[in-house]
């Protein structure tokens, strides 16, 4: 573990670098790309800025967190994660309505988040609080284990840039046909969903290290228990929560509401 750890560690390190560096080099042709609007265009290429030079802290969030998760420190790993919400949650509110900074101030306060998400995380592994034993011979680059681990979060990946590619996708014809409003709907719609599926997959997530410690133990009963009980939880509750939204959308995005005729094109569509 402690030299997958290191390797991963320094993969994610050199790539996140490389992103942001990618990001801010060819901001204009990308957001192009995404169907930006003329009239979006200063709000979105400052937001897309700010958060670009916080690639490595998300990238680092993530890997401590799956770390203190899969060492067998579930609680801690969700803390690693949830401190993050919470801290971006809280300057939202002071950057936007107190300070008045606008879009600038939520892509600050979303990096500042990554980045006490990742100082937890950081704490919790070098301050030996899991059973990852840090020391300088894990930070060097192996070849055969780096494929290992890029192959094994392959199917991840394509997982989200297909998702980001949907997403190019209608931002594009929504910005052609629709306009400002229409990608505004759009947004705020799939920010709603995402409150939809991410409860299945903080289950998907949280039964890994369940999944693998069994399968490395042989106990394959116990896989197919851990299976069945978290496909019936995450069903259950998916279903709880679209019925809310199906219900209540009035209630439900009135959280986002500006004006009335936003309003109704995001209740149609949702």
């Amino acid at each position: 573990m402690n030299q997958s750890f290191g390797n991963a560690l320094l993969l994610v390190c050199i790539f996140e670098i490389i992103l942001s560096a990618v990001l801010l080099i060819f901001a204009n042709p990308i957001l192009h790309i995404f169907g930006v609007t003329e009239t979006a265009y200063p709000y979105a290429i400052l937001y897309y800025r700010i958060v670009s030079l916080g690639c490595i802290f998300q990238g680092l969030s993530q890997l401590f967190c799956d770390l203190v998760r899969v060492s067998g420190k579930p609680v801690l790993g969700m803390c690693v994660t949830g401190i993050g919400a919470v801290t971006n949650i809280i300057l939202d509110a002071i950057f936007i309505i107190i300070f008045d900074w606008g879009v600038a101030g939520a892509a600050g306060a979303t990096v500042i988040g990554q980045i006490f998400s990742a100082l937890l995380g950081a704490y919790l592994i070098f301050g030996n609080k899991t059973q990852v034993q840090i020391s300088r011979d894990v930070f060097h680059l192996d070849k055969e284990l780096c494929l290992k681990i890029i192959s094994c979060g392959f199917a991840f990946w394509v997982a989200q840039m297909a998702m980001g590619f949907i997403s190019l996708v209608y931002n594009s014809q929504l910005g052609k046909y629709g306009g400002d409003i229409a990608i505004s709907v759009y947004a705020v719609v799939s920010s709603v969903m995402t409150f939809v599926i991410m409860p299945a997959s903080g289950i998907s997530q949280g039964i890994q290290p369940i999944v693998g410690n069994n399968y490395g133990a042989g106990n394959y009963k116990r896989i197919m228990q851990t299976l069945f009980q978290a496909a019936l939880f995450s069903v259950s509750i998916t279903c709880f929560i679209w019925l809310a939204v199906l219900f209540f959308p009035k209630q439900i995005l009135a959280a986002f509401l500006s004006i009335w005729l936003v309003f109704k094109e995001k209740k149609r569509m949702l």
